[in-house]
Formats: structure tokens, C-alpha cells, sequence
């Protein structure tokens, strides 16, 4: 029942999903808990009256196996871990997986985005982890900014629709260090994105930006400066080492001892 589900949320420890469960009040874990919550095959969905499945605020909360989340998964300066799951916005909202000055890691599962990017990891300190993750978006997959901010991306899948006369982005990096070492982005669909490096990988206002691998097909570029700096006045970094483009990235986005070479229609990146 929710009320057992909530109680054992309450007092911490490995919980696994006995049934379906549409919940009417979001549940809470609070800070110094621990809680392990397996899905086991089943369904959790967010009440209606706000969207959100559960605030981790302070604890740390693991999220494993088989079975779909429908609604916000929300981590505040705390520390949260999927393993496994479907993840849906509620009723095709807007956020998914949300991290405000917490980590989060996300390993292995399916996101499904709504109205805006799905996983949103943002404020000062913030650390999002991705390890073979697939998010199928509509607006755009990642989106993550804030000062001392870090993203690791280790392999997966970023696919985006796009939505007609909106500028969005497979990745949006603002303000953070951003490190991809592989996976593969791709810009779907017939929607034109052809406006500031709609569809593909955005760095903006002194973000660092490091691609080591990976697969690219964006729409208008693959990889995109839009440049601005921070607030301490750091300007846009990117430093690309490796991985295969739809599109022949920019020269001065390579690092040093780096070249562009085609091959079958694509271009990519080697050491000289």
C-alpha cells in the first residue's frame, strides 16, 4: 500500500516494490536516510497535484531493477543512483530526473523526456553521471548548468526529436565541466533545428567542454560554441580528442595534435 510504502521510505533500508502504486502524496527521504528501492517489475506513479514521485533531500537514494517511474525524481544537495527502470514524465510534463546541487547517477536506464530535457542537473556544485544510459527526448536530452558543475557521459544513447520552432540541444552545457567519453547523440526526425546548433551538442557561458569519443549527428552542427562567459569571466572551452561527426568540426574545437579525417561519409577525430 502507499502508506506501507511511505512508512518504509520513513525509516530507511532496501524496499522492493510489492504492486502498482499511484501515490497521492510525493514521498520524502530525509536527510541522513538511506533508501534502496526496488522496482521489481512494478509501476510508481507521481499524484497528479504535483508531478513528483519523490524529494531526496539530504539522503541517499538508490533506485534499481526492472519497472517505470512516471514523474519527477527529484535530488536536492543529496545523493541519488538509478540503476535500471523507465523513467517517464508525468502525463508528458516537463522533467524526469532533477538534481539541484546533489549527484546523480544514472546507469543503465531508459528516460523518456516530455516538454523540456529530462535529466536537469543545475546549481552550484552539481555532479551528474551517465553510464549507458538511452533518453529519447522531444525537446532535448541533458541539460545541466552551475558554477563548480560537473557531467561525466560514459556510453549510451541521446536521441532527439526536436520541437518545431524551438532551439534546443541533445546536450546543453552551461557554466560546468563537461567531459563526454562516449555514447552516441543523434538529432531524429524532420524537424528543422538549423538555428544556433539546434540539435547537437551546445556549450555556453564558460562551460568546459571535452569530447574523448562518441558518435555525432546533429542537425545544424554536431558540436556547437555559443559562446558568453561566467560569472568569474571563464569563456567557453572545448577541447575535442576523439569520436565520429555527421558534421567537419570546427579546427579550433580540436585540441592540440588532433586532426579531421573522412571516412564513409564521416569525419573523424585522431591524433596527428
Amino acid at each position: 500500500t502507499e502508506e506501507a510504502l511511505a512508512d518504509a521510505v520513513a525509516n530507511g533500508g532496501y524496499i522492493v516494490l510489492g504492486d502498482d502504486i499511484t501515490l497521492a502524496e510525493t514521498l520524502e527521504i530525509a536527510a541522513g536516510k538511506e533508501v534502496s528501492l526496488n522496482l521489481n517489475g512494478k509501476t510508481i506513479t507521481a499524484p497528479e497535484a504535483n508531478g513528483y514521485v519523490v524529494y531526496n533531500e539530504g539522503g541517499k537514494l538508490t533506485i534499481e531493477g526492472d519497472g517505470v517511474v512516471n514523474g519527477v525524481v527529484y535530488t536536492e544537495g543529496s545523493q541519488t543512483i538509478i540503476n535500471g527502470g523507465t523513467f517517464n514524465p508525468l502525463n508528458g510534463g516537463a522533467y524526469v530526473l532533477l538534481n539541484s546541487k546533489g549527484t546523480l547517477t544514472i546507469n543503465q536506464a531508459t528516460i523518456n523526456g516530455g516538454t523540456s530535457y529530462p535529466v536537469y542537473s543545475y546549481d552550484a556544485g552539481n555532479k551528474l553521471v551517465i553510464n549507458d544510459a538511452t533518453i529519447n527526448a522531444t525537446f532535448g536530452c541533458v541539460n545541466a548548468y552551475g558554477l563548480d558543475g560537473e557531467v561525466e557521459i560514459n556510453g549510451g544513447t541521446f536521441q532527439m526529436t526536436g520541437v518545431q520552432g524551438k532551439t534546443s540541444h541533445i546536450a546543453y552545457f552551461s557554466n560546468v565541466d563537461a567531459t563526454i567519453n562516449g555514447g552516441t547523440f543523434k538529432k531524429i526526425g524532420d524537424i528543422n533545428m538549423s538555428a544556433a546548433g539546434g540539435g547537437g551538442i551546445c556549450a555556453i557561458y564558460g562551460a568546459n567542454l571535452t569530447i574523448k569519443g562518441g558518435e555525432f549527428a546533429g542537425d545544424y552542427t554536431d558540436v556547437y560554441n555559443w559562446s558568453g562567459t561566467n560569472a568569474d569571466g571563464r569563456a567557453v572551452s572545448i577541447s575535442i580528442t576523439g569520436g565520429t561527426y555527421k558534421f567537419n568540426p570546427t579546427p579550433s574545437l580540436l585540441a592540440a595534435g588532433y586532426k579531421v579525417v573522412a571516412a564513409d561519409g564521416k569525419y573523424v577525430v585522431v591524433a596527428e
